[in-house]
């Protein structure tokens, strides 16, 4: 994760418990109080992911890269956070970390 002025960096991966990674999709916000917007990334194919963690499920595609100028958003204070959806297997999740953006 990195952050500098108005570019925003992050290179990581996401999944839902007990989900194929290959049908779910990865979201990746900007949230204030206010409202939230969506940050542009490319998927990547990391599968260290299920090895790592022993799973009986494919997290393979769980992988993310962003690197995206986020001059756009307005000026305020944000935090991360991840909105992962699998409409096959219906499920869905809402991850906020603890990590604030100041866009200025």
């Amino acid at each position: 994760y990195s952050f500098n002025k108005k570019r925003l960096s992050i290179r990581g991966w996401a999944f839902l418990d007990n989900s194929n990674s290959k049908n779910t999709q990865i979201e990746v916000l900007l949230l204030n109080d206010k409202t939230g917007y969506f940050v542009e990334l490319t998927r990547k194919s990391r599968p260290d992911v299920t090895k790592h963690f022993k799973l009986d499920y494919n997290a393979d595609s769980s992988g993310f890269e962003i690197d995206t100028d986020v001059s756009h958003i307005p000026e305020g204070n944000y935090k991360l956070a991840f909105l992962l959806k699998n409409e096959i297997e219906n499920k869905e999740g809402l991850l906020i970390i603890n990590k604030e953006i100041s866009i200025q």
